[in-house]
């Protein structure tokens, strides 16, 4: 927030290297890991019980999924649910031709994809070791070190094993500055909207974190089961009512038939877009977008960042289900609910754009990401009701995520939790 322009010219800088040198591993372990945790969910793992036989769930099946959703996607739902769709409208992959039909067809099945199984499966992957050590093997530990002891093995309660868990925790904090990153700009330009106060004003994006931190405190200090997960249904429900206002009063028929279209090309295509490089772009003055560079492997980097941490908070959570039930729970659940936000959010948004109500696109390259999802939530009926709602639901889903992750780091640094 001190240094943003540094920061963001760093970050990029970094991202670039790595996306353009060693991204196609990225690549393949994203799939990789999505075929290993298939083979444990269906494979003679799949009906392994964490904990004894007899043991029931310890949440009902909607609070389990509330809580792994809200923890695994804060707030950046709201963020790119609504606007990814312009970028790869204007950049589309496969040389597609800018703002074209067929641009606005990947526009409506990429974030699904980026959002979808793949990502999921990267974040239960850590919960089923840590899972089966903590409920199964008795050891009252949830370290990613312990995930780790395979291949640590002498090693995972000894130095090397803690290197490993302090290198999770500052991995994890600067997780959250993502999101943060992305949250508190996008929650100060609808308080700009609403008010006319500067949204960069750094009183009040200070007065945003504060407010963050005061109700992930609260929510923390009163523990699992009274606090996250009292937060997490709030934030589900109040998430429900808005797309369900947005798909009721906004173009349903058009929402319905983009959403199942899309859905379908991305099933349809799932394998190709988890593979695809661009491997003949700018040879010979051929077009090179950097798309897979800019997007898919950005992605697959930032679910593997969150991994360690989402992943031992689902293992905490899934006391008494089978391994089945954790993986396909976490990859349907967390799929969905992704599909339900970049089907109604975002394809409201299409609608705004192709209809000509609204252009998005020339809005977001002339006032920016933060104002522009603004601006399409006050195009709803009601708008600064609407405005209000959403970003209740912004300061909900960032404190579920870091009420989570306070509850984990507090769990990894302690000697036995």
């Amino acid at each position: 927030m001190a240094f943003p322009k540094a920061s963001e010219d760093i970050i990029t800088g970094i991202n670039s290297a790595i996306s353009d040198s060693i991204g196609s591993i990225y690549l393949f372990m994203g799939l990789a890991i999505f075929c290993f945790v298939m083979y444990i969910a269906f494979g003679k793992y799949g009906n392994v019980t964490l904990g004894k036989a007899s043991d029931k769930p310890e949440f009902n099946t909607f609070t389990w999924a509330a809580m792994l959703f809200c923890a695994g996607i804060g707030s950046d739902i709201l963020y790119w649910g609504v606007i990814e769709w312009a970028f790869y409208y204007q950049v589309p992959p496969n040389g597609a031709k800018s703002m074209s039909d067929e641009a606005l067809q990947y526009a409506t099945q990429y974030g699904m994809f980026h959002w979808g199984p793949i990502a999921w499966a990267i974040y239960v992957l850590p919960a089923l070791p840590i899972g089966y050590l903590v409920f199964v093997k008795k050891q009252p530990v949830y370290k990613i070190s312990q995930a780790c002891r395979p291949i640590l093995k002498g090693q995972t309660d000894k130095f090397v094993g803690k290197v490993v868990d302090i290198l999770f925790i500052f991995g994890l904090l600067g997780g959250a500055a993502t999101s943060l990153a992305l949250g508190v700009p996008l929650i100060s330009a609808g308080i700009e909207r609403l008010t006319g106060l500067d949204g960069k004003n750094m009183i009040l994006r200070s007065a945003i974190l504060l407010t963050i931190t005061v109700i992930f405190a609260i929510s923390s200090y009163t523990g699992l089961k009274k606090g996250i997960q009292k937060l997490s249904d709030i934030n589900v429900w109040l998430s429900f009512v808005l797309l369900a206002f947005i798909f009721i009063i906004g173009p349903t028929v058009f929402i319905m038939e983009t959403t199942v279209t899309g859905f379908g090309n991305m099933l349809r295509d799932f394998f190709h877009m988890a593979t695809w490089l661009e491997p003949f772009g700018g040879i010979k003055g051929r077009k090179e977008t950097n798309f897979p560079q800019d997007w898919t492997i950005f992605y697959w980097s930032w679910w593997l960042v969150y991994a360690p941490f989402i992943g031992l908070f689902i293992a905490r959570i899934s006391k008494g289900r089978r391994l089945k039930e954790v993986v396909l729970g976490t990859i349907i659940y967390g799929t969905l609910g992704c599909v339900l936000f970049f089907g109604i959010f975002g394809n409201y948004a299409v609608y705004l754009q192709i209809s000509g109500q609204f252009n998005v696109t020339q809005y977001l390259n002339t006032h920016g990401t933060e104002a522009t999802i603004i601006e399409v939530v006050h195009h709803l009926p009601f708008p600064s009701l609407m405005i209000v709602l959403f970003l209740v639901s912004a300061f909900l889903f960032l404190a579920t995520t870091f009420d989570s992750g306070s509850y984990i780091l507090a769990a990894a640094s302690q000697k036995k939790w």
